[in-house]
């Protein structure tokens, strides 16, 4: 621990002495001490005495520069406050409290406190933070710490909480802020004999809350804020300093719980305490402009319920004398532009006034610009709404810099988080933006550009995980990288993104010439896709909803016709709007991967039709026409194919019906044709590795997984659409082998993986540009291929198109080599499956090994079968391709 003396009298004298300007500023850029606590105590006479004097003042404040001059303007506005209550000027402690062998490290560590309440900012903050963060840690750790007075112990707890949460507030790591409120949680179990201070302590946690509240949208996080808060107001005295920094919280807390229920008393009470707030608090406090601009919100939200011009004109009003009011280094000010910026563009849609215009795109970019430095999150809100602005007046030119603030802000944040809920929690706000720049590009023909912005919004997670894998993170942020390494994944077949916007549709081509092609897709509309999916209504409807309601009541014939037409109704319409424009201009046969972004990931492309009377089943499919494999990325295929070239296809594991399996009701779920599945499937590879029935542990196959190069799962599944983490493959005793336990594997590179099992391929709707999924989070533990599908499959069906596949895939691998793509040899089993005639398939069946009691089993099925048993997209289109 550090003993080391300053003697700040000194240090204010020599400032005071100093002849020029340049040595007054070298002293304040080499002793930033004089800004810690024992600092700003010893400058308080130096400062009353230079700020009674006009002309000393004008005179020495011409001559400092701009971080001084915001420093003293700072020490000036506190200084009545300063003077009356002197505990503040040590975050509430006095100075001969402190333990005398911690005093020189808490001066040297509160310093990076003492910048943030001055609204100072330079580059090299951060490394303050991180300097003073290891102090505090220090006095945390150290033996004496344990046996300290309480008081002292409380107050560091709380101080290196604070700290923990500016360096969130600028970085967004949100793991500084679950630090945080542990610290707080444990400074409130401490305070026994001092309860005097447990206000302050339950505020700093309330508010807390609410800010996580405010990232991962976890409500109990917020009405935990508010009981806190609550609890603190009510301790406190009327008018006291602290109860009025507990009650602006607490305005905040009742404002975003209003935005959750919508109860109209919850935002009049917000308005209320800041009202008064405002009323109460002087101008010359550094808390009065955020103050204002908290009414000025809560005004905006006013108006956004009653449409009264009054109320947008006050919100307006405050907002701009708040910032005006804070300095431009104010961690606050980010915020509060971004808060302007969306109450000009309310102004801007009744007053059609340029002013507004204009001042609102500048308050959103002077917001983006400042908060890449100073707060991260304001930054991503501003450049989003930003975009969505320039974006709904459709001025094309104008959506680069956005999306490039938004690019820069959005990388920051998820590289600085450590764990993937907190990277999740970013994502969700990002959601749907690389679609609309991809579209606004588009339209202005900047085509790989636009391309460039799809890449880099789907499926972020997996892309950061395979360059943790090659060891280049770093590269994540370059704009111009990535369009070569997109080029570089179409070997031998054509990458097509597909996106959808509230503006209308568009596929980007790109070949392995790096040439761009587009195709509009009008009628792919966001509102249409939305329509057509709808299956988060009540009651369901639409493709989603009928499928949901044949799933809870797969016995009733009514919900199964309804899941049957909707999903003829559903891949007749993605015919239309989606697969004929590319039908039309891409050569027949040719191979193509597509990449459908966002809540397209649900839906079957390859099974798209249109009537056709000279086809067997009187329709033409997609998938007759194209050679279709699916991907999240570019990235994902270029590290699939990646595995396919080094890894060969020879050592099997089968799970072949983990039991005992049940439902929800405790009922048995039987997969009668699994065995003869298995038992075909394995035929093609020598000596392979079968876990069946009671075997199939969770724990034996992740055991098991690593020393095989072909899995094959044959077992039921779920999806789980709102947590996709816990989206599994259930295994014996109910087990679920989920894909977060893919994702925390790392394998030594498995050639295919064919998931026979009921909605493996389903994507969450969570985080949809994600594609947080079975196939994403293997393709991200190492494997080439992925079979998977997307919905509950027939037991029988499934049987006989697996028993094709591998045919087909073995056969191809012969010819070509293990690193031949997966899509034709299961394409052409589907197409097989679709148009064989129950004759066709009796003929196919004889020529299997199969038991005496599987032959009768077949025959007797087949008999009771109509012509084409398996014509319908129900049987055959579950399945697809994803990767190599």
């Amino acid at each position: 621990m550090s003993t080391e003396k300053i003697d700040f009298e000194k240090l204010w004298a020599d400032f005071s002495d100093a002849e020029t300007p340049e040595k007054q500023g070298k002293i304040f850029s080499n002793n930033p001490e004089l800004f810690s606590i024992d600092g700003i105590s010893a400058g308080i006479q130096y400062l009353t005495e230079l700020m009674s004097d006009d002309d000393l003042h004008n005179d020495i404040f011409k001559q400092l520069n701009k971080d001084e001059r915001e420093a003293l303007n700072y020490f000036r506005r506190i200084l009545p406050s300063l003077q009356k209550n002197p505990q503040l000027m040590t975050a509430g402690i006095p100075v001969n409290s402190i333990p005398s062998q911690f005093r020189s490290d808490i001066i040297s560590a509160i310093n990076p406190l003492g910048y943030y309440y001055a609204g100072i900012r330079k580059e090299e903050s951060l490394k303050d933070l991180e300097k003073a963060i290891a102090i505090w840690e220090q006095i945390l750790n150290h033996p004496e710490f344990l046996i300290a007075d309480e008081k002292f112990r409380c107050w560091v707890l709380w101080v290196t909480g604070s700290i923990y949460q500016i360096r969130f507030n600028t970085t967004g790591i949100l793991n500084d802020l679950d630090h945080a409120l542990l610290l707080w949680k444990a400074t409130i179990k401490q305070v026994h004999n001092h309860p005097s201070d447990l206000p302050r302590y339950l505020g700093a946690l309330g508010a807390g809350l609410i800010r996580r509240y405010e990232v991962s949208e976890n409500f109990s996080d917020l009405e935990n804020g508010i009981e806190h808060l609550q609890k603190a107001a009510s301790i406190l005295p009327e008018h006291s300093l602290e109860k009025s920094r507990i009650l602006n919280n607490l305005g905040a807390a009742v404002s975003a719980r209003y935005r959750e229920t919508q109860n109209v008393s919850d935002l009049e009470n917000s308005i209320d305490i800041w009202q008064k707030l405002v009323e109460l608090t002087p101008e010359s406090w550094p808390t009065f402009p955020t103050r204002l601009a908290n009414l000025g919100e809560s005004l905006l939200q006013h108006y956004d319920i009653t449409k009264k011009p009054e109320s947008l004109g006050q919100s307006i009003s405050y907002l701009q004398k708040s910032t005006e009011l804070i300095p431009d280094k104010s961690s606050e000010k980010p915020r509060l532009l971004w808060i302007l910026a969306i109450s000009l563009k309310h102004r801007y849609s009744l007053t059609k006034k340029v002013s507004d215009l204009q001042g609102s795109l500048n308050a959103f970019k002077k917001s983006a610009q400042m908060g890449l430095q100073y707060d991260l999150e304001s930054a991503l809100n501003s450049s989003c709404g930003w975009l969505d602005w320039i974006f709904d007046r459709q001025e094309w030119a104008g959506i680069a810099q956005p999306y490039d603030y938004l690019h820069k802000a959005g990388t920051r944040l998820l590289q600085n988080q450590s764990i993937r809920k907190h990277q999740e929690s970013w994502l969700r706000k990002m959601q749907g933006y690389a679609a609309q720049a991809g579209y606004a590009f588009a339209q202005e023909n900047r085509l790989k550009k636009a391309v460039v912005a799809l890449e880099r919004g789907s499926a972020q997670l997996l892309s950061l995980a395979l360059r943790h894998v090659e060891n280049y993170i770093d590269s994540l942020g370059k704009y111009e990288f990535e369009f070569d390494e997109i080029v570089a994944a179409t070997q031998s077949t054509l990458l097509i993104y597909i996106v959808t916007t509230r503006r209308g549709g568009k596929a980007l081509i790109v070949n392995e010439k790096g040439k761009v092609n587009q195709v509009e897709l009008a009628d792919l509309t966001a509102v249409d896709l939305g329509y057509t999916l709808d299956g988060l209504a009540e009651p369901p409807s639409g493709y989603l909803g009928a499928y949901f309601d044949w799933r809870e009541n797969p016995k009733d014939t009514t919900a199964c016709t309804q899941w049957f037409n909707a999903l003829e109704e559903t891949t007749a319409w993605l015919w239309e709007v989606v697969m004929e424009p590319l039908i039309q201009i891409i050569p027949k046969k040719t191979k193509v991967t597509l990449i459908p972004i966002g809540l397209l990931g649900l839906l079957p492309l390859h099974a798209a039709w249109t009537e056709d009377n000279n086809t067997p089943t009187g329709k033409r499919y997609a998938l007759d026409e194209l050679t279709i494999s699916y991907a999240p990325n570019a990235r994902s295929l270029t590290e699939a194919r990646k595995v396919a070239h080094r890894v060969t296809a020879d050592r099997m594991l089968a799970v072949d019906e983990p039991k005992p399996v049940t439902n929800d009701k405790g009922e048995a779920l039987p997969l009668p044709s699994s065995e003869y599945e298995v038992q075909t499937v394995v035929a093609n590879f020598a000596q392979p590795q079968i876990f069946k029935h009671e075997a199939a542990t969770r724990q034996a196959i992740l055991d098991a997984l690593a020393n095989c190069t072909v899995l094959h799962f044959s077992c039921h599944g779920s999806a789980n659409l709102e947590k996709p983490l816990e989206s599994a493959l259930i295994m014996a005793n109910n087990e679920s082998l989920t894909v977060k336990d893919f994702l925390d594997l790392r394998l030594n590179g498995v050639r295919l993986a064919t998931l026979s099992a009921c909605e493996t391929g389903i994507p969450g709707i969570e985080l949809p540009d994600e594609v947080v999924n079975l196939p994403a989070g293997l393709l991200q533990a190492g494997v080439a291929g992925v079979v998977a599908s997307l919905w509950s499959v027939s037991d029988m069906s499934t049987a006989l198109l697996m028993t094709k596949f591998y045919q087909n895939v073995t056969t191809l691998w012969q010819e070509q080599g293990t690193q031949a793509s997966i899509a034709p040899a299961l394409q052409k089993a589907q197409c097989w499956l679709r148009d064989a005639t129950k004759q066709e398939l009796q003929e196919w069946a004889n020529q299997l090994s199969l038991s005496p009691a599987q032959r009768m089993q077949f025959m007797v099925l087949f008999n009771t079968m109509p012509e084409r048993p398996f014509s319908s997209p129900f049987y055959w289109a579950a399945f697809c391709a994803i990767g190599q």
